[in-house]
């Protein structure tokens, strides 16, 4: 288990272009499965953009690479593009890290910039690249509102 725990580390030391560190409570390692499983206060940091939530599991390659992150319950987040910062809540995150894009599911809020804007629905993606957002209603109409106040 040790073996495979610095083994990872390692991987998610040296993949993407800057580094990434998770803390939480509790770590979890499923290697036939490549799932990493992070609980309890659990905070990811890379760059200016971070991921807090109950819950976060992260999904490698073969090569133990992160493909995908997995935020679950109480899920906060800030998240900065080439163009716009994001903030905001919602019920559960993924992040494809090679694509650069967050979908955001449930009850979702995310905030632009100054707080001046809200955005919300039940599905928002983030196109980190282009700072391009798209907001899902599905059954709960899409708002967006502007001069937001703190």
């Amino acid at each position: 288990m040790i073996k495979y725990l610095i083994i990872f580390f390692l991987i998610l030391e040296l993949s993407a272009s800057s580094q990434t560190e998770i803390t939480a409570n509790r770590f979890e390692l499923d290697p036939q499965n490549n799932i990493t499983k992070f609980i309890g206060n659990v905070n990811v940091k890379n760059k200016s953009d971070s991921i807090l939530a109950d819950i976060i599991n992260v999904y490698t390659d073969k090569n133990n690479e992160p493909i995908k992150y997995e935020a679950l319950n109480n899920v906060k987040f800030k998240i900065e593009s080439e163009k716009i910062f994001y903030q905001g809540s919602c019920n559960s995150l993924i992040f494809y890290p090679l694509e650069k894009i967050y979908t955001l599911l449930g009850s979702v809020k995310v905030y632009e910039e100054d707080m001046s804007k809200l955005l919300s629905g039940e599905k928002i993606i983030i196109y980190q690249n282009s700072g391009k957002a798209e907001v899902i209603g599905n059954d709960k109409p899409v708002k967006f509102i502007f001069g937001q106040s703190n």
